[in-house]
């Protein structure tokens, strides 16, 4: 009767890939997005504009997703984020071999401050700023249009991590 044993290629891949782990784990490494909040942030409430602007609906998900609960209610909050504003533009970086072809900088910017309600920490007001550069072709306009959109929604989500690292480091 024969004796099947894994080969040493498999076993080197195996041996590997825990070792990667292992690695990933020790330094400390998470998945994007995913973070301990302290409890300060346990119960948060986002204050806004009027109307809610597309940063707050990005920072109210990303809250959400870590464990916070997001309240309308400023009273029972522990913690409060105001919006003070955000802009979008874009700027002509260059042209392409073709004058159709153009490139461009798309810029997002957030204005927030953010504060306990106990008065234990504060953080002032402060800009973020996210750019990103994209090659605009007048010959797909429709594509380039959609591109853009989805940039600017990374862009977004971006400026809202950036924002609660921020509001993080001044909550512990």
């Amino acid at each position: 009767m024969r004796q099947c044993r894994p080969s040493s290629s498999i076993l080197a891949s195996v041996l590997m890939a825990l070792t990667l782990a292992a690695t990933l784990s020790s330094c400390g490494f998470h998945l994007r997005g995913s973070t301990s909040l302290p409890a300060a942030l346990s119960v948060t409430a986002i204050q806004d504009a009027a109307t809610p602007t597309s940063i707050s609906r990005e920072l109210r998900q990303v809250l959400t997703a870590n464990g916070a609960r997001v309240t309308e209610n400023a009273a029972e909050a522990k913690a409060s984020v105001r919006i003070i504003g955000e802009s979008s533009d874009r700027r002509l970086v260059g042209t392409g071999q073709t004058s159709k072809e153009k490139q461009y900088e798309l810029i997002y910017s957030a204005t927030f401050s953010a504060a306990a309600t106990d008065k234990s920490w504060n953080v002032d007001e402060q800009a973020i700023s996210v750019s990103r550069q994209m090659m605009f072709d007048e010959t797909q306009v429709l594509a380039k249009n959609a591109e853009q959109e989805q940039l600017e929604q990374v862009m977004v989500q971006d400026a809202a991590r950036q924002i609660l690292a921020r509001i993080k480091a001044q909550a512990k």
